[in-house]
């Protein structure tokens, strides 16, 4: 199996898939004197910002990149006195004032879709960019497929300035003429995590929480495949966004060069507390994958952690629930499945029930009507988007209440992109896979003709396949009960008392053990010291006389 970079077809605009997140190691060096092609929209949210923004907006001006490839999209987002645009600004720059809806990821959202840049770089109203901000950001997307960027911040407590200095400053690339050295000022929480993870290069399935929107940059294509900023979200949009894109393949990478200047503090560094509690909630819900926050068991979710996948038509209705039902009550709870079948073939006209072909369709459907974790739908997912994981299991597999929990854990232990257990099964070839969603959209993304997605993924994330005798799968062809009950006992509050005596029997029965053993030890020692040989009269004297003309040799010398 694969286990480095990998180089070859699939290539998007001659830039090659990364290896999971080493965007380094595929990086396309640009030619000498390289320039910029690519055309940007930067969406600036503003609300009640006018003092920093006249700021931002200059440094903007002062811009290396080509100005007609650059526009900026001002949103104003209900400020109490409406903004207008100063005169020192970009030349392509407009104000938007949504019709609808409220706060930051709306604004965003809505400048984003308003503009028409190649390229989407979010900046804050009170951010102070240098001269090559926009270009240092463009370059990564020219070097790296897939890339989502996040560009360096550096925080000023106080400043006193004018559009014109800025825009001058800006100009002659000596912005530590007006904010001082940078080795003095506040870096971003993000430089904790680039210093763990060699720039992100060795970074786990959490890299995608560096993407916050003080200056970050996609492709336009990339955010509208995502489904774009969540307007519903009030904090937290730009974390929620990320683990989304995080499960479309995306690559993140930090632009160290030309960090910006953030004008005070954020809400997270002021309120971190309270920004943490009221994001809670709303991280549960939608991203499995921001840690922490899915702290209820036994929950269902918006986004399950695992999107199960069974497919079954007219012949093999019949194995259908005994498969769904014993994924339902496996030990891993964050997982819904969607059941995909002929459902449109089904119909309410009459029909002799008894002898119909297709009662165990109907039956089917019946038995998940009421549960929320099943879905019925005759389009197979393409892949697991927005979980995190996607679980193929054949409908002829039934799986004990460890499997899926053992084949998780297996997957992220070893950071594969794919989990596969071949299994015999109907037609002697049914196999269980488990995709890691991430690595699956980038598979699709570079799939080259001819191939299969087993072997792209193998390509660009690595893939491992399991002996299916680790596991405990039963052929639901065989003879088996497919009726019969499943799931795990759920115990009493007898059971639980029980459990508890048990557990502080054996903390007693430890202790115990653990004093039982000092002592031993204790006596083996002493039994030691009475079978040690001791010296008889005559060796004693020999030795005093060796000490005594060894004495006097040395006396003699002096």
């Amino acid at each position: 199996m694969s286990d480095g970079v990998q180089t070859g077809g699939g290539a998007i605009g001659g830039r090659r898939p990364v290896w999971q997140n080493r965007w380094r190691d595929a990086a396309r060096p640009l030619p000498p004197g390289w320039v910029p092609t690519r055309t940007v929209t930067v969406v600036i949210p503003a609300y009640n910002a006018a003092e920093t923004l006249d700021l931002t907006l200059a440094s903007l001006a002062a811009q290396d990149y080509p100005s007609d490839l650059l526009e900026v999209i001002v949103v104003d987002d209900g400020s109490a006195s409406p903004y207008e645009l100063p005169d020192l600004r970009p030349t392509h720059t407009v104000i938007m004032r949504p019709t609808s809806g409220w706060g930051r990821a709306n604004a965003c959202d809505t400048g984003a879709r308003a503009g028409t840049g190649e390229l989407i770089l979010w900046l804050d109203a009170d951010i102070v960019a240098p001269r090559d901000h926009v270009r240092a950001h463009v370059a990564l997307h020219e070097q790296v497929a897939d890339v989502a960027t996040k560009g360096d911040l550096l925080f000023v407590p106080t400043w006193e300035l004018t559009p014109e200095a800025v825009y001058r400053a800006t100009a002659e690339d000596d912005l530590t003429g007006l904010f001082g050295a940078r080795e003095h000022l506040e870096r971003q929480w993000t430089e904790d995590v680039y210093a763990r993870t060699d720039d992100l290069n060795d970074a786990g399935p959490y890299r995608f929480s560096i993407l916050t929107g003080a200056s970050a940059m996609v492709s336009r294509e990339m955010y509208v495949e995502s489904g774009g900023l969540d307007t519903r979200l009030r904090l937290g949009e730009d974390s929620e966004f990320a683990h989304r894109l995080a499960q479309l393949g995306a690559v993140f990478a930090p632009v160290r060069s030309a960090a910006a200047y953030h004008l005070g503090a954020t809400n997270t560094q002021l309120r971190n507390h309270a920004v943490k509690h009221y994001d809670s909630p709303h991280f549960a819900r939608r991203s499995p994958q921001i840690s922490g926050r899915r702290t209820s068991l036994g929950r269902q979710w918006e986004v399950p952690k695992i999107l199960a996948v069974v497919e079954t038509d007219v012949a093999s209705a019949k194995y259908a629930r005994a498969a769904v039902d014993r994924l339902l009550t496996s030990t891993e709870e964050d997982l819904a499945v969607v059941l995909v079948g002929p459902w449109s073939a089904l119909h309410d006209e009459r029909r002799r029930v008894l002898e119909d072909p297709t009662t165990e369709l109907y039956l089917v459907r019946e038995w998940y009507a009421g549960e929320g974790r099943v879905v019925l739908t005759e389009d197979r997912p393409r892949t697991g988007f927005p979980s995190p994981y996607l679980l193929e299991v054949p409908v002829t597999v039934g799986a004990d209440e460890l499997f899926v929990e053992s084949l998780l854990r297996s997957l992220v232990k070893d950071q594969r992109g794919l989990a596969s257990v071949p299994f015999v099964g109907r037609d002697g070839q049914e196999t269980v896979r488990l995709f890691r969603t991430a690595a699956h959209s980038r598979a699709l993304r570079h799939l080259e003709a001819g191939e299969t997605i087993e072997h792209a993924i193998d390509r660009v994330w690595g893939s491992w396949v399991h002996d299916p005798a680790r596991f405990e799968l039963v052929d639901l062809t065989g003879d088996v009960d497919l009726g019969a009950p499943v799931g795990r006992k759920r115990s009493s509050r007898l059971d639980d008392a029980r459990v508890n005596r048990l557990r502080r029997a054996a903390h007693k029965a430890r202790r115990e053990r653990r004093r039982l053993e000092k002592r031993i030890g204790t006596l083996e020692r002493q039994l030691r010291e009475l079978r040690r040989p001791r010296l008889s009269v005559r060796q004693a004297l020999r030795a005093l006389a060796r000490d005594a003309r060894a004495l006097g040799r040395a006396l003699l010398r002096r």
